[in-house]
């Protein structure tokens, strides 16, 4: 990140530099993670996943072949 700082002498710039690799490795686990996940979920034989408010959130393609819908077409229904 560069800064401009006008001063009596001119224009000075500050700099500051962050090294973001912990940040981009923990990015990288949570992707590997979520495809694990999704892979196991895919898996299963039927699942779906509804929040407190009984709407389906996730589910799987052999919930999709159950119930004759699209996943788009069930996503966020009770």
């Amino acid at each position: 990140m560069l800064s401009p700082l006008e001063s009596a002498e001119g224009i000075l710039v500050t700099a500051a530099i962050r090294d973001i690799t912990v940040r981009k490795d923990a990015e990288e686990n949570l992707a590997q993670m979520e495809a694990r996940y999704r892979g196991l979920m895919e898996a299963a034989r039927m699942e779906w996943w509804c929040e407190p408010k009984r709407e389906i959130v996730l589910l799987n393609a052999q919930a999709e072949t159950q119930f004759g819908y699209r996943r788009d077409e069930l996503l966020g229904r009770r």
